[in-house]
């Protein structure tokens, strides 16, 4: 029976609607980062100065620009690389003001939520994607870090054409499109290494589709070529980075160095689901750099390589998870909670700091939880209801999961999850419309069904907006105010920095290195009662704190001279 072919009046009709639905995603989502950018670079006093990661990422770009694109004479990668190298190209093109590229990764930010609305495409229709990508475009998180100097913005827009690719080898089932797939995956793990978890459900759902006849019809020769196809074109991307890691970086690393530690800083003693400090090691990725090399080095007794630090401290989180199993599983329990969150813990930057400046990321902040929330009541939908691209989405949202349970929670993350989350979300509400429509049917023949996904979607919402997890916001605001004043104190500006300092320390009145900066700078203006008072408070919560006990002597030689 041959299709009806399509009048040209409908073909018109519909091209209406898909500019119409475009110009409904595209022209608030544009207006929100002009609005946005200009209020971050006005009131945000760091906006212009890249601060830890940001900072480092933006000093390679410098140094690949100033020594060579090879980097001679630098280590392996301590970062994915291909960020501060999207930066040195930007530069050599004479793009040099951080103000330039904020602003480029908001337009970014559009072309993303534009990407978001095409790949909805493929499993919804004009109105249901408009929704995708509205729920995606209005989120927080998307517009707070293309405001920074990071590499969440590129990467993401990198995974989203990957998506892209990968949806068109679906439908069209061309060779071509899944290596195109696979070397664009590449490019995105390079951008952002930890999209590299998505690995494992990706060539599960490329060997597929699964069916009891699989073995039978001798499917899987098909289903393994396909496979081997998508992890050779990966591993030729990823290729050059290990080469120059090797001959140039001196060190076997495959992509970025700082795996290893990472995983320690998120799985120990200490951490709590997100990303927790290591006694000795700065939490300034800057000399992480050289410091988890060296503590690694002085806690085996040898001198270790890049890429041997990095093993050292894999095998001691795998010593960790073997002493203690209990204490594994209650942490694993707890990064799971954290990544089902709407605001998982910040890095470094925090949005509940900047929230505090910017007051429409309140606002924001709703549409993520939303988002998040749509999302998590979409998946049981995708999985009964779903084709191939459907569960093409379990597969990269099972990848966030996995991430997050390997090293920890946090914001960013949460962040490259946020596009396939709001499609998850969207194709859940056109199931339950769908449902209203034929209630009647529906309830009598599966009433189980309809009593499970009430069930699922009020525990989900629990997920998302867990109160007892609220207890992180004032945390990271309180270190969003040590941040502040370390970064005045850093540019020479005492008055401001105490002002910060004091400001956090209602927010963190036991963080030691507050009080001891706090202390300090009290001492240098001859209030010598409160810098004392302070000192013997670190030295309460930390007394073998030698910093406290050298201020302390100096403050007393002072009051005694």
């Amino acid at each position: 029976m041959m299709h009806e072919i399509p009048k040209p009046r409908d073909a018109q009709f519909n091209r209406m609607a898909e500019i119409t639905a475009l110009g409904v995603v595209l022209l608030p989502v544009m207006l929100l980062r002009v609005f946005y950018i200009n209020a971050y670079l006005e009131l945000m006093p760091y906006a212009i100065h890249p601060l830890n990661d940001a900072r480092m990422y933006w000093d390679l770009s410098r140094a690949i620009l100033q020594d060579g694109w090879l980097l001679p004479g630098e280590g392996p990668f301590y970062q994915a690389p291909l960020y501060p190298y999207m930066l040195a190209l930007l530069q050599s093109f004479g793009i040099y003001q951080i103000e330039s590229i904020i602003r480029l990764q908001s337009l970014l930010g559009v072309i993303t939520t534009l990407q978001v609305y095409l790949l909805a495409r493929f499993m919804l229709p004009i109105r249901w994607s408009t929704v995708a990508a509205l729920l995606f475009g209005l989120c927080h998180y998307p517009l707070f870090f293309e405001s920074k100097v990071l590499a969440a913005a590129p990467g993401m827009a990198l995974f989203l054409l990957f998506a892209l690719s990968y949806a068109l080898w679906l439908k069209k089932q061309k060779t071509i499109w899944l290596m195109s797939s696979a070397m664009i995956f590449s490019l995105a793990v390079l951008c952002r290494a930890n999209l590299i978890f998505a690995l494992p459900f990706l060539l599960i759902h490329i060997a597929g589709p699964w069916s009891k006849s699989f073995v039978l019809r001798n499917e899987w020769r098909g289903a393994l070529t396909r496979v081997m196809i998508f992890l050779v074109i990966f591993i030729a991307g990823i290729l050059p980075v290990t080469l120059r890691n090797y001959f140039v970086g001196g060190s076997l690393v495959p992509i970025s160095a700082n795996s290893g530690v990472t995983l320690y800083m998120g799985t120990n003693s200490q951490a709590a689901g997100g990303l927790a400090p290591v006694t000795g090691l700065s939490n300034d990725i800057a000399q992480q750099k050289t410091g988890s090399i060296a503590l690694a080095s002085k806690l085996a007794g040898e001198d270790f390589t890049p890429a041997e630090a990095s093993n050292f401290w894999v095998k001691k989180t795998v010593r960790w998870i073997m002493h203690n199993p209990a204490s594994f599983i209650i942490l694993e329990g707890k990064k799971l909670l954290w990544s089902l969150y709407q605001a998982p813990p910040a890095v470094n930057y925090s949005s509940h700091f900047e929230e505090q400046w910017i007051a429409i990321l309140r606002v924001m902040k709703w549409f993520t939880g939303i988002t998040v929330w749509a999302g998590l009541v979409g998946l049981p939908l995708l999985l009964i209801n779903g084709n191939r691209n459907k569960t093409f989405l379990l597969s990269l949202l099972g990848g966030y999961v996995l991430l997050c349970l390997v090293f920890y929670a946090s914001d960013r993350f949460l962040c490259s999850a946020l596009p396939f989350l709001a499609i998850s979300g969207a194709c859940a509400g056109e199931q339950f419309v769908k449902m209203i429509h034929d209630k009647r049917e529906y309830f009598s023949l599966h009433k189980k069904v309809v009593l499970l996904l009430t069930s699922w979607i009020i525990l989900s919402a629990g997920f998302v907006f867990n109160p007892t997890l609220n207890f992180n916001t004032e945390k990271e605001i309180g270190m969003g105010w040590y941040n502040l004043g370390a970064y005045y104190e850093g540019r020479n500006n005492p008055v401001e920095a105490l002002q910060a300092y004091e400001n956090a320390i209602d927010y963190l009145p036991e963080f030691p290195s507050l009080l001891l900066n706090l202390g300090v700078l009290y001492g240098r203006n001859n209030d010598l009662e409160r810098s004392t008072d302070l000192f013997k408070r670190v030295l309460q919560i930390d007394p073998a704190n030698q910093k406290a006990k050298d201020n302390l002597r100096i403050n007393h030689n002072r009051q005694y001279r």
